[in-house]
């Protein structure tokens, strides 16, 4: 059902990209190219940069082992790292 969603919204967000860039949806082109949206963007932006210095900063002063688990394609595995994991690049 998680995985349906998740192909439900790429597919909604690629129809509406497809739209926008077209110029089929003035209106909505208009709202979303607002410049009310980018102080919005700049913060979200910055929050995606900074996101994995913090969780690298977090894992790598834990004293205990990191437990993760990981769902790929319904596949689900668990992972054992030392502390020195690289937690950003299981973010998917």
């Amino acid at each position: 059902m998680h995985v349906c969603m998740n192909i439900k919204r790429c597919i909604a967000t690629a129809v509406v990209a497809t739209l926008c860039f077209r110029g089929d949806a003035p209106a909505l082109d208009a709202f979303l190219g607002h410049p009310f949206w980018v102080p919005l963007a700049r913060l979200s932006y910055g929050a995606y940069l900074i996101h994995p210095i913090v969780l690298n900063f977090m894992v790598l002063t834990r004293a205990t082992k990191v437990h993760l688990v990981i769902s790929l394609l319904g596949c689900t595995r668990s992972v054992y790292k030392n502390r020195f994991f690289l937690i950003s690049s299981l973010q998917y």
